[in-house]
């Protein structure tokens, strides 16, 4: 649950920042963002650590996925193809 509100967090900092027009502005606090995600043993940098790991863990999963498809494909190839019938 709190990788998932850290992924939305993240995602809606870009627009946020953006739609002040004053670029000072932007700037500070996109540093600001920037240095709390970045900064050790605060609850940002803990945030993103969750997010991190959740990319990678669905990073995994469709790694696996994606071998699955591809052996269930040779394996329909293999039966199909008169050449690989012993």
């Amino acid at each position: 649950m709190a990788a998932d509100s850290a992924e939305a967090f993240l995602r809606a900092m870009p627009p946020a920042v953006a739609a002040n027009e004053d670029k000072q502005v932007q700037a500070a606090v996109a540093d600001a963002v920037l240095q709390a995600v970045q900064a050790d043993k605060k609850p940002l940098g803990q945030i993103m650590d969750a997010v991190q790991g959740k990319a990678a863990a669905r990073a995994q999963t469709a790694k696996q996925s994606y071998e699955t498809i591809c052996e269930k494909q040779q394996s329909i190839y293999d039966g199909l193809n008169p050449h690989k019938k012993h």
